[in-house]
């Protein structure tokens, strides 16, 4: 993880089971709301990089940098929301 902002998700062992049911259950939702996420997070730092030079990011998220150097893009966000 890198810091200073990172997320971890640390389940007990016997509570696996049931988190792992209600994530496949809601697949689509979270990896619809992770791609809302990750467009607002891009386009959030093409406003920054209007007034800042945001080069460092090609060696620490060379990922990143592709999306805001237009050398890669994310996938298309569906207009509608996934059904259940």
């Amino acid at each position: 993880m890198r810091g200073p902002c990172a997320l971890n998700w640390m389940f007990f062992p016997d509570w696996t089971p049931d988190i792992d049911t209600i994530l496949k259950a809601k697949k689509k939702t979270i990896d619809y709301g992770a791609l809302m996420f990750a467009n607002a997070v891009i386009d959030q730092l093409s406003a920054v990089a209007v007034t800042r030079d945001l080069q460092q990011l090609a060696d620490s998220f060379p990922t990143i940098f592709a999306l805001l150097n237009g050398d890669a893009q994310l996938s298309m966000l569906s207009a509608k929301y996934p059904e259940k």
